[in-house]
């Protein structure tokens, strides 16, 4: 019988931290799950209620037909905290979406404000569509959708 003359030893090793696997799985399935339909006579909603801290990543728009009111026709999302109704929170994009300008079936990225802080949501915080003016006609199948992560 023949001598051994090498061994060699193999380790499979676990993730050093179960939890940052979960954390990263969670992300993965969490991110851009927020999707609110606007109507033609939508007004001030809130749509979203975070269960823990997250941070908004993008929001992006969609609408198959133009408003056609005479006036402008604008909406902001807002991030909520405490008591605050729909209106009374912090803008999270830039400035207002157009819903007479958008390109029809183009999906749009928008702007996101410039203050960090301002897209950071604790448990408790809300999502609300914000309309700026009064309802519009012709709008069609206008989508608002919001990714977020968990921080």
């Amino acid at each position: 019988m023949g001598e051994i003359t090498h061994v060699s030893k193999l380790t499979i090793q676990e993730p050093a931290n179960r939890s940052e696997v979960n954390e990263a799985r969670d992300r993965v399935l969490e991110e851009a799950i927020l999707a609110m339909q606007v109507a033609a006579d939508h007004i001030d909603a809130i749509f979203y209620i975070a269960n823990r801290p997250m941070r908004v990543q993008a929001i992006r728009v969609v609408q198959a037909t133009a408003g056609t009111d005479a006036g402008a026709q604008g909406y902001n999302v807002e991030k909520l905290t405490g008591t605050q109704g729909p209106s009374a929170g912090v803008n999270l994009l830039a400035a207002d979406v157009n819903m007479k300008t958008e390109v029809a079936n183009t999906v749009g990225s928008k702007a996101l404000t410039a203050t960090a802080a301002d897209l950071e949501l604790a448990g408790g915080d809300r999502l609300a569509f914000d309309r700026n003016e009064a309802p519009t006609t012709g709008l069609t199948n206008s989508v608002i959708a919001v990714a977020l992560i968990p921080v």
